[in-house]
């Protein structure tokens, strides 16, 4: 289930049913020619999706998928050089940590 398709009550119940909550974490940066930026950012969400939805259908496990975080680490581009969104790690790390408590 997409986090952001749910009204705030739909997610109080998923919440108290035990819903494991997916944060997809993606990346912008520069991928080449042949792809757009945001591609990892997307690849992120749908193997996000496709996890919560084998949660749900094989182990009658809730899960609920947040959105995307499209910025994090990429200290092999540590300039916007090329359109890399670097975000230093502890950064990442506590943007996690407070999302997930």
């Amino acid at each position: 289930m997409r986090y952001g398709d749910l009204t705030y009550l739909e997610i109080h119940e998923l919440a108290q049913a035990g819903a494991v909550a997916i944060i997809p974490c993606g990346r912008v940066q520069p991928q080449g020619l042949h792809l757009p930026v945001d591609v990892d950012v997307w690849l992120a969400d749908v193997l996000c999706q496709a996890a919560a939805e084998r949660a749900q259908a094989v182990y009658q496990v809730p899960a609920l998928v947040l959105p995307a975080i499209p910025y994090g680490p990429l200290p092999e581009h540590p300039t916007a050089a090329g359109g890399a969104l670097h975000v230093p790690e502890p950064i990442h790390a506590g943007l996690l940590a407070a999302l997930l408590t």
